[in-house]
């Protein structure tokens, strides 16, 4: 009978202590996680000010016959590169390094994926 209850006490005692660090662990996830979505938001806005103030730029470079059109035209990709990158960056489902890397890097290998060829 005492080991019964000493086997019966001894896994409650477990579980909850391992329930407790569970819970832990899953709140410290979902504390990084809002922490990552609130960087990307901020960065967003930032970013998306500066690329509201550079087509101002651009619209007034367009005014001016003797500006390089192709200048003008690389100004207006880089804009436009910038805030699709943007959008693809806020919107990603489940956060990681490599997932990050391929949208803020488009065409460029990560390093992870260079281990891999080798």
């Amino acid at each position: 009978m005492k080991g019964c209850f000493f086997i019966t006490t001894t896994t409650a005692l477990i579980w909850v202590l391992v329930r407790r660090h569970s819970r832990k662990l899953e709140a410290a996830t979902r504390e990084r996680e809002q922490l990552y979505y609130k960087t990307v938001e901020s960065a967003h806005h930032i970013l998306l000010n500066y690329l509201n103030k550079m087509q101002f730029v651009t619209l007034e470079a367009e005014r001016f016959e003797d500006f390089d059109r192709n200048i003008l035209q690389v100004s207006v990709d880089a804009t436009d590169d910038a805030a699709e990158a943007l959008h693809r960056l806020s919107h990603l489902p489940k956060p990681s390094t490599m997932r990050v890397h391929k949208v803020a890097y488009k065409g460029v290998v990560h390093p992870s994926d260079r281990d891999l060829e080798m």
